[in-house]
């Protein structure tokens, strides 16, 4: 029996709210936020050292968000990681076909974020 490809992975920190995640600069030009484009970096960095060499950016997905210690709202956080995962896990957050995700707010000092990306 062949085995599933699976990545799994856990960023540390906080995810990013996507309502701050657009500014405009005094100049009229639109740029990203420094704290999102901190997270996609972290997001990169985790899922690229946990994907499988074999990895194809070709399917569809099932994607799993638990999320430990945040108080953000779950459309943010899903926002936030599925445009991370562009280029990376996927070429486009459209080829997500489910979705679950596992809010945990608790006072921990050290949010975290647990991913678990299955192809279809």
């Amino acid at each position: 029996m062949e085995r599933e490809l699976v990545t799994r992975f856990a960023i540390p920190g906080r995810v990013p709210s996507v309502n701050g995640r657009w500014r405009q600069g005094k100049h009229g030009q639109v740029y990203k936020d420094p704290a999102t484009r901190e997270f996609e970096t972290r997001f990169a960095t985790y899922a690229l050292a946990a994907r499988p060499a074999t990895w194809s950016q070709c399917g569809t997905y099932r994607l799993d968000l638990t999320v430990i210690g945040s108080n953000a709202d779950i459309d943010n956080i899903t926002k936030c990681c599925g445009d991370a995962g562009e280029g990376i896990l996927w070429n486009n957050d459209r080829q997500i076909w489910s979705l679950n995700v596992h809010l945990i707010r608790t006072k921990l000092p050290h949010p975290m974020l647990l991913v678990r990306v299955t192809p279809r």
